[in-house]
């Protein structure tokens, strides 16, 4: 009874022209039923004012990026984003699943971050934090969105979408003021230059904004989804994209390959073993109140501490804040391999 006078409430409000609060885009509140009625530039209003809240939420100016913007509200228009309750029913689900796919193959081969072009990831965002859009076993963008952590670089796929409309790897590069598109390419695809965070006025980690949920601090990575692509999907990728995925999927889920951007990578068999943030900070001790303090790094010799410390597994459990801290250090210290790395 309460949820339907909500959603009368909510519709008659929709149809007088007033402009929705962020939590009044969900299917429960504006459900098909209401959508349906309206006529289509009111429902373009609509997006519009959805997609600005995303904008702001994230400290991007949708003036200074409105073709970015403007691609974003024609492809949820396009796609029927407003008729599903559910995420794989929804029109633009298969094309962004198609994307995110390719992207994992990517990571795999090349073990750098591979981000969908930012309608995309922005319409996939709107789908779960705003629409509040219900997954199920079938999503599988979700997992992989997730588990590639995008989120984290959506600013920067902002940010580019006016030079590069497509995918792209990222590369972490503290000096870049702003992303640069370099003329570097990778399967294809350029290597975005750009500092860690950047455009991220507001403080929000958005590598845990997927599903609408933060995780704490002693929570796991997500685990990688299985990897599957049907023999009819297949069909529909380009043929070095199906080189790609082809080469994924003959080397199952733990199967890795290390960095060689311009031959053959050699293979390397890892095991996973689940590790949570808690653990890897407690392994830390007091290295990182001193690393917060870089003014003190002078006074104190703590390289063979982070020299023990520092492992793959380890960075990529450290928030923002911390990795920022470690490679300032690594940086000042002449530790390259790890500069590259965080």
């Amino acid at each position: 009874m309460a949820d339907a006078l909500l959603c009368r409430v909510n519709g008659d409000a929709v149809a007088a022209g007033r402009r929705l609060g962020r939590d009044e885009f969900t299917t429960a509140t504006f459900p098909r039923a209401e959508v349906q009625k309206l006529p289509e530039n009111r429902l373009r209003e609509i997006t519009r004012d959805m997609i600005k809240i995303i904008f702001d939420d994230i400290g991007m100016d949708v003036e200074e990026h409105s073709e970015c913007f403007e691609a974003t509200v024609q492809r949820i228009i396009a796609s029927g984003f407003w008729k599903e309750k559910t995420l794989s029913r929804w029109g633009g689900y298969k094309a962004i699943r198609r994307e995110v796919v390719v992207c994992n193959g990517h990571w795999q081969q090349e073990q750098r971050t591979c981000v969908i072009p930012a309608p995309s990831l922005l319409v996939f965002w709107a789908a779960v934090n705003m629409r509040h859009s219900e997954s199920n076993r079938r999503d599988e963008a979700s997992q992989y969105i997730r588990h590639l952590q995008m989120y984290k670089h959506l600013n920067v796929a902002i940010e580019i979408y006016a030079k590069h409309k497509k995918k792209f790897f990222v590369e972490i590069r503290e000096t870049a003021a702003r992303p640069v598109v370099t003329n570097r390419l990778i399967h294809g695809l350029p290597v975005v230059e750009c500092r860690m965070g950047f455009g991220n006025r507001m403080g929000i980690d958005l590598a845990q904004m997927d599903y609408g949920l933060l995780l704490g601090e002693d929570e796991e990575v997500p685990p990688e989804p299985k990897f599957e692509v049907s023999e009819e999907e297949m069909e529909e990728y380009s043929p070095r994209e199906r080189e790609i995925l082809e080469e994924r999927l003959s080397n199952g889920p733990m199967e890795v390959m290390s960095e060689d951007h311009f031959g053959e990578p050699a293979r390397m068999v890892v095991t996973y073993v689940q590790i949570t943030r808690e653990e890897v900070m407690n392994a830390a001790g007091d290295l990182f109140d001193t690393l917060r303090r870089p003014i003190s790094w002078a006074g104190q010799n703590i390289r063979p501490q982070v020299e023990e410390w520092i492992n793959d597994t380890n960075i990529k459990l450290l928030d923002e804040g911390d990795r920022n801290y470690l490679y300032l250090f690594c940086l000042q210290n002449q530790m390259d391999e790890w500069t590259e790395k965080l």
